[in-house]
């Protein structure tokens, strides 16, 4: 009886021992859980924003200022397009220029009977059923792709008056392929010429003899390989009555387009933002306000769409870039931003964020001017037409500065 006494005390003992403890854990666990819960708390606690010294607080500021001058340049455009595009269409003209390269020179000596162009239509500018007719003429000079312009190729001595052929093909849908008939004699000349010091392949002009609209071929550059220009030459060899043809779709090209009556020049009201000529509008600012130790943490360009005068269609891309302008007058593409769209009291506004240029003018730029050109101006011919400095105060390109003063 005695041990079984001592054996149930002993038990109660470590019961009363284990329940101690816990009670323990518990009283350690209510302050810890407590604290945790007071720490995530997503209420603002004024009492440790009121502890930081005002000076450790930025003094955000904004100031907004209109263009203080604006005007339409010309410029070059770049050498590298997906389209080749050939046609009038109200003030524009746009001639292609194609040279096929290399030719093989196991074709020398062959006589030729037949040579065809083939090209696949990719887009258009205008009117879309209107007919297209074009003569092709020799190139007679040598050229390189950065060299063209229009100036260059209608200069006498470019290329042969005397076309080789003169096609109308009526109406072209934007998917159809055209072939055009080469002169089989000038394709000869061509193929003799190869591996020879002197060369007579400078290739050919596509020069258009439409009026209302442009068509935009594939260039060699197309993702497609079927759709990139063809030079199909149909030949037989000495000695064979056999016909071969041998189809070669490699080589260079470009097109030159420009106005055939003036546009933009000292008018101040509009920016005249053409793609493929290419123009671009030029902004200028005074920010002559503000402190060299400002820092810049936000600069918002705003330039206003004159919707009616702008020429878009299914093709276009409705984007454009804001290039930084140097101190000797150089556009830039080293820094540009893209423009972001709005709809403002129903006028089509482009926002561009030009922080980084605002930083360079304040640090001891001579010039605060901005370029704007098309997205797409390799491969188009979209009008942008933007308010200019000299519109009306509400449609004027304007910008935007949040800053602060450093201390």
């Amino acid at each position: 009886m005695a041990v079984r006494e001592k054996c149930a005390k002993e038990t109660i003992e470590k019961l009363n021992y284990k329940v101690l403890s816990v009670n323990r854990v518990c009283c350690l666990a209510v302050p810890i859980v407590a604290f945790l819960l007071s720490g995530c708390t997503e209420t603002p606690n004024p009492v440790g924003a009121g502890l930081l010294p005002k000076t450790d607080l930025l003094d955000l500021d904004t100031t907004t200022t209109s263009a203080s001058s604006s005007a339409t340049i010309s410029s070059v455009p770049s050498a590298s397009t997906s389209r080749i595009l050939v046609g009038t269409r109200e003030n524009i003209e746009s001639w292609g220029i194609i040279r096929f390269i290399p030719l093989p020179d196991s074709l020398k000596g062959v006589r030729v009977s037949g040579a065809d162009l083939v090209l696949r239509s990719v887009y258009h500018y205008g009117d879309s059923l209107a007919g297209f007719s074009v003569a092709l003429h020799q190139i007679t000079a040598d050229w390189s792709l950065d060299s063209l312009n229009y100036f260059a190729i209608s200069t006498g001595g470019f290329y042969n008056p005397v076309p080789m052929r003169s096609l109308n093909l009526g109406s072209i849908g934007d998917t159809a392929t055209i072939t055009l008939a080469l002169d089989t004699a000038v394709v000869r000349s061509w193929l003799d010429s190869v591996g020879d010091s002197v060369t007579t392949n400078h290739g050919f002009i596509l020069r258009p003899t439409n009026s209302s609209v442009i068509k935009g071929f594939a260039s060699f550059s197309a993702v497609d390989a079927t759709y990139r220009p063809k030079l199909q030459v149909r030949y037989t060899r000495e000695g064979s009555t056999r016909v071969d043809t041998v189809t070669i779709n490699t080589g260079i090209e470009r097109f030159v387009a420009r106005y055939t009556t003036g546009v933009g020049g000292s008018d101040i009201s509009l920016l005249y933002v053409r793609n493929g000529i290419s123009t671009r509008g030029i902004v200028q600012f005074d920010v002559s306000s503000l402190s060299p130790k400002a820092a810049i943490h936000s600069a918002i360009l705003e330039l206003t769409l004159h919707k009616d005068l702008s020429r878009f269609n299914s093709y276009t891309v409705d984007s454009s870039y804001a290039f930084y302008v140097t101190d000797n007058g150089n556009v830039t593409s080293a820094l540009y931003t893209l423009s972001e769209k709005a709809l403002v009291n129903g006028f089509t506004v482009y926002r561009y964020e030009i922080g980084r240029f605002v930083r360079q003018w304040l640090h001891g730029a001579l010039h605060h001017k901005v370029a704007i050109g098309g997205f797409d101006e390799p491969n188009s011919l979209d009008l942008f037409v933007l308010y200019g400095a000299g519109s009306p105060a509400a449609l004027r390109p304007r910008l935007k500065i949040i800053y602060s003063i450093v201390k």
